[in-house]
């Protein structure tokens, strides 16, 4: 927890400068090639987590089609409509691009999907722009934590203490 606080600021300044998984990439490299994490393991799982992990934006894409049902006075408490949202929020956060303001193409997939007439693209538009800078933090350093579980998969769960061992002795 130590090592990723350490080394977690410049990636997080950088997911909400540009609000861009794919941009905060390289920065994102070197604060995990600095928590420890080979280079191996953070040049294959950075790029991948970029462009398909999306927690962030599945979150707001339960967030705006919540938000839509609300407005129309669909009934949010029923299992079949639970499950819509859920597999509505997941479709949208594999549509979503990884450029800034991606976005878009959920808000035409969200109304599509659910029936909302067109003009409700405008409406959630705003709720993602609200909300554009912290999905894509969540995503961008949900990246480094993944690479992190990956190399605790791979290399044991003593991986963080070795690596730390590795610094040091490469230092002195």
């Amino acid at each position: 927890v130590k090592a990723f606080w350490r080394n977690i600021a410049t990636p997080s300044l950088t997911a909400m400068a540009t609000t861009s998984s794919v941009a905060s990439i390289s920065v994102n490299l070197v604060a995990a090639k600095n928590i420890g994490v080979p280079d191996d393991i953070a040049e294959t799982v950075l790029p991948l987590g970029a462009n398909t992990h999306k927690d962030g934006s599945v979150i707001g894409g339960v967030f705006k089609i919540v938000v839509l049902f609300t407005l129309f006075g669909y009934d949010i408490a029923t299992f079949p409509n639970f499950l819509a949202i859920i597999g509505g929020a997941l479709l949208v956060g594999v549509v979503i691009g990884s450029i800034p303001s991606g976005g878009l193409t959920a808000e035409i997939t969200i109304c599509t999907l659910f029936g909302f007439p067109p003009e409700m693209v405008a409406t959630i538009m705003i709720i993602s722009t609200i909300i554009d800078i912290p999905a894509t933090l969540l995503n961008s350093t949900g990246n480094v934590v993944c690479s992190m579980m990956v190399t605790r998969l791979v290399e044991g769960k003593d991986w963080l203490k070795d690596a730390s061992k590795k610094l040091t002795n490469s230092l002195n």
